[in-house]
């Protein structure tokens, strides 16, 4: 009746990325931050991907940080790697990856052995390619691409944007196949020599944690226009896919966190399809309950009839353009935690019908 994939861990399961939840939407810049880079970034890869873990503002001290918060560039605590260097994206092994600029290969190869606390032993097989980015005002920035299955470049190449540097993998400190990307700062850090940033920036209360750090530096908004991967946490899951599930209706889709979604309730969404195995005419909704691990509860409408094989997808807030197979729980505040949650259907008479999380 339950599915787990609470994103506690890089990569701990594959993404679904496709026919579930709709289009995210594209984030948008925050305002000019001081030490502004004229240097912009393509996404590193093709399409949406699932989110796994942020940058850690509070601090990208991975494996040494351990104040049990991850805190995104809008100052938000949330659950993940304490102390993550990155971004880590949920990608299939093989899954091309992009140069985000012009640039050069500074580096690539595997890693030197190290300890992961992950896997509870030492690996020897984490690849890399590092590719370094200088801006027209001469700030200076190495991406690096971590997890690799393969690299397709030379050292000392130059590389165009968009060419394909590497494929995705599940090699090093992993659970599962997913792509670490990390930028470095190479000049205005706090020490004078290179640091991990936040290819976001920094839009927190407050000034930035690591932006003040003796080993840190100022995090700037580096993408181009529109080209930001979404940074949405979400499971999906196919439906009645685990031992003895019968489900008439099942969640397959639960969006829980988003940037700022307190501004954006439309970040979150839960998707629920009828089985046509278990529900060949169709499912008649009218009268369950969606409810979240505090107990708010959305009650579906009378005559909420889903066909077999249909979708309905329910949003937290509200729609001045009401879209075809979406209802609204027209909440002001976000319904799903932030620090992960559990989405279950009630039946008309209380009865749990499904639960994801």
């Amino acid at each position: 009746m339950a599915g787990r994939a609470r994103p506690l861990s890089a990569g701990a399961l594959a993404a679904v990325v496709a026919g579930c939840a709709p289009a995210p939407p594209e984030l948008d810049p925050p305002a000019p931050a001081p030490l502004e880079a004229e240097l912009r970034f393509s996404s590193p890869f093709d399409g949406p991907a699932r989110l796994v873990n942020y940058f850690d503002h509070d601090l990208p001290l991975q494996f040494a940080d351990h104040n049990g918060v991850q805190r995104t560039f809008w100052g938000e605590g949330t659950v993940g790697i304490d102390g993550h260097s990155g971004y880590d994206w949920d990608l299939e092994v093989g899954t091309p990856l992009r140069a985000v600029a012009d640039g050069k290969v500074v580096a690539l190869g595997v890693e030197p052995p190290f300890y992961c606390p992950l896997l509870d032993r030492v690996v020897d097989d984490q690849r890399f390619v590092r590719v370094r980015h200088v801006g027209p005002d001469g700030v200076a920035f190495d991406v690096v691409y971590k997890h690799v299955s393969s690299v397709e470049r030379a050292y000392d190449e130059v590389v165009r944007r968009g060419d394909v540097l590497a494929r995705s993998g599940q090699t090093g400190c992993v659970s599962g196949a997913h792509l670490h990307f990390e930028v470095w700062r190479l000049t205005d850090t706090v020490s004078g020599r290179p640091a991990r940033v936040d290819p976001y920036g920094w839009e927190g209360e407050g000034p930035d944690p690591w932006a003040t750090h003796p080993d840190g530096a100022a995090s700037v908004w580096l993408w181009a226009e529109g080209a930001a991967p979404p940074l949405l946490r979400e499971v999906q899951r196919p439906a009645n896919v685990g031992p003895g599930e019968r489900a008439p209706v099942a969640i397959v889709a639960l969006r829980w966190m988003g940037f700022r979604d307190d501004a954006h309730l439309d970040n979150e969404q839960v998707v629920l399809e009828a089985d046509p195995r278990y529900a060949p005419d169709g499912y008649d909704l009218g009268g369950a309950v969606l409810i979240n691990d505090r107990g708010e509860r959305f009650r579906f409408p009378a005559g909420t009839v889903l066909g077999p094989g249909q979708r309905l997808t329910v949003v937290t807030g509200r729609s001045d353009d009401p879209q075809p197979n979406h209802l609204y729980w027209e909440r002001a505040t976000g319904a799903w935690d932030n620090r992960g949650d559990r989405a279950r259907l009630l039946g008309p008479d209380g009865s749990l019908v499904y639960a994801l999380w």
